[in-house]
């Protein structure tokens, strides 16, 4: 699995992963995969992330995107990570 956004990564080299991956993936891509944790903020990075993502491979590029929220475990009820998913800033919805 390629870890394209994790910020170790320069442009170029990210677009050389993307070319070498649609050349694996003969049948399209089929999701993108984002990992979170409710341990840390949503940052400005994971937001270009996404951005690049939709720049790259078109506004449904979200539409394919699958999220997983890590550390749930840190919520204490069921209404506190409700409050979390809808107080998530924009490009997270």
């Amino acid at each position: 699995m390629a870890r394209l956004f994790d910020g170790t990564n320069t442009i170029d080299e990210v677009s050389r992963e993307i070319v070498r991956c649609m050349t694996l993936a003969k049948e399209g891509i089929h999701a993108f995969i984002m990992v979170l944790s409710t341990k840390s903020p949503f940052t400005e990075e994971d937001a270009k992330s996404i951005d690049h993502l939709q720049t790259l491979f078109g506004p449904g590029a979200v539409d394919r995107m699958v999220v997983v929220i890590t550390g749930a475990d840190a919520f204490n009820d069921y209404f506190e990570a409700t409050r979390f998913l809808t107080t998530a800033p924009r490009h997270l919805k």
